[in-house]
């Protein structure tokens, strides 16, 4: 008779204390390997490095002509950028009767009168890119010159262009893509 007390291969992998899993087939990682058993994927090497976004909002007057003639452009507004960085950015028009809790991080340039209260949303996806979508604004949203239907999400990538309210035009550029 064979004495069938042999170690099951599971068993040489099963994680101790503070043992992590694999980010690619989350398998559990013996301590100290550095490859996954199961995908080969290397733990010591460098993760990939998300891109960090930059937003330059200025003052369109290009836009402004098709959009809003009769509503007078703002005069000596200098273009000014801002890190995306939150999960979700908020376009819109300062309410002034809000305590500021839920507002706008975007509120357009030279206090834009075109825009919505809560005109659009710029959302982080799983890829450290965003997207961008209407809220139901009453002057829409453009994405590198096409109107975007409200609720309708837009994936944005480097140099794209979107425009909101009478005159605000928002480039998108990445800083480490």
């Amino acid at each position: 008779m064979s004495d069938d007390r042999s170690t099951h291969a599971s068993e040489v992998t099963k994680p101790g204390a503070g043992a992590t899993a694999c980010p690619v087939c989350k398998t559990a990682r013996p301590a100290g390997d550095r490859f996954c058993e199961t995908c080969g994927h290397d733990f010591e090497a460098a993760a990939p490095v998300e891109p960090a976004w930059e937003l330059v909002i200025e003052a369109d007057r290009a836009y402004h002509a098709r959009f809003a003639g009769d509503i007078a452009f703002p005069r000596d507004v200098a273009a000014h950028s801002m890190a995306a960085e939150e999960a979700e950015l908020r376009i819109g028009r300062v309410d002034s009767g809000s305590n500021g809790s839920d507002g706008p991080q975007i509120t357009g340039a030279a206090e834009d009168p075109g825009l919505s209260r809560r005109h659009a949303v710029l959302r982080r996806q799983p890829d450290g890119t965003y997207a961008i979508e209407d809220l139901g604004s009453t002057n829409g949203t453009e994405v590198n010159g096409r109107r975007l239907a409200a609720g309708e999400p837009a994936a944005l990538r480097d140099g794209d262009r979107v425009h909101v309210g009478a005159w605000t035009g928002i480039r998108v550029r990445s800083r480490g893509a």
